[in-house]
């Protein structure tokens, strides 16, 4: 892993495997066992301009990522509820369950959206200060 360059200043390989520890867990004790460091440094790093931005671009590419994977298994989600809603074989009873989990769910992600916006939107504040 190569030293990569952010705006004027270097992130070291250590520091990218902490960033892809703290992406992965959300752990600082973790990201500080991979990298072999210690949690203050990791703290420190977290503190750094390039470190920084360079979190925040990994960390958005994998809820991005997580998004596509969402979206797939909503699609399949919603084509195995149609199966169910078309069965002849079911109960009217067995179909509204099956459509009240299905909304639930889709209750949850969004949920999930806004909390999203609003945990990025505080880590903004917190990393730019």
């Amino acid at each position: 892993m190569a030293r990569v360059t952010i705006m004027g200043q270097n992130v070291t390989p250590k520091q990218r495997k902490a960033i892809e520890a703290l992406t992965a867990t959300g752990s600082v004790t973790k990201a500080a066992e991979v990298a072999k460091v210690t949690r203050k440094t990791v703290h420190t790093w977290m503190r750094q301009d390039a470190f920084k931005l360079l979190l925040d671009q990994t960390t958005q590419e994998a809820i991005n990522a997580l998004s596509r994977r969402l979206v797939t298994l909503a699609g399949k989600a919603l084509f195995r509820l149609e199966e169910v809603i078309d069965d002849t074989e079911l109960t009217t009873t067995e179909k509204l369950r099956a459509f009240d989990a299905a909304v639930k769910h889709i209750n949850s992600l969004r949920t999930l959206e806004v909390l999203e916006a609003r945990v990025l939107e505080l880590e903004k504040k917190v990393f730019d200060g």
